[in-house]
């Protein structure tokens, strides 16, 4: 099955947490090695992506939305691209229905996108990713430039998400190849001419 969309989780798949584990300021925001070119190669194939984040320190009190909205335009202008931003400000403990592992922000996510979730793949670094995926009927990519390698024995893993969207481009480009080669009208063997 080809992919169509993709879906991106944000801390430990586009850039590296800090130290306290949050990005509460613009000036926090590190792109992990290689993660802005595949992004930038994402928006020049005009792949649909969006991405899917939970950002409890917002719900913490550690970080305003405003903050987070700047933090989010930053990324968007270095990419080049204005790709939707679904997020969770919630903490844990509130049980609320849009934080992963819960499948709704994927939903909302694919539904904004206009894809099923069957054509999109979620792109992420730890096992509430995975499940989010699971629970929402798409595939998934573990990344192990987060938090949880454990992962990488069990799911489709890559080193980093450059190593993810080589291979997504390539499957595309292999599934565009067979389509082209299944339209083709048979020439004659000898001559090469068509009918």
């Amino acid at each position: 099955m080809t992919v169509s969309g993709v879906l991106l989780d944000r801390d430990g798949v586009l850039n590296d947490p800090p130290v306290s584990g949050y990005v509460t300021d613009p000036a926090d925001f590190r792109w992990l090695p290689g993660a802005l070119s595949a992004c930038r190669l994402l928006a020049a194939a005009r792949i649909p992506v969006a991405i899917v984040t939970n950002q409890s320190a917002v719900g913490r009190g550690i970080l305003t939305t405003s903050v987070l909205m700047e933090i989010h335009s930053m990324l968007q202008r270095d990419v080049g691209a204005v790709w939707p931003i679904f997020y969770c400000p919630h903490v844990p403990r509130d049980q609320c229905a849009c934080r992963k592992p819960q499948p709704t922000l994927l939903h909302r996510a694919a539904g904004h996108l206009g894809l099923p979730v069957t054509d999109l793949v979620f792109v992420g670094d730890h096992h509430t990713d995975q499940q989010a995926a699971h629970a929402a009927g798409m595939r998934f990519y573990h990344v192990r430039t987060g938090r949880d390698s454990t992962l990488a024995r069990s799911v489709t893993s890559f080193s980093d998400l450059a190593a993810a969207v080589t291979a997504l481009l390539y499957e595309r480009e292999e599934a565009g190849s067979r389509v082209a080669r299944a339209n083709l009208t048979p020439g004659d063997p000898t001559t090469g001419r068509r009918p």
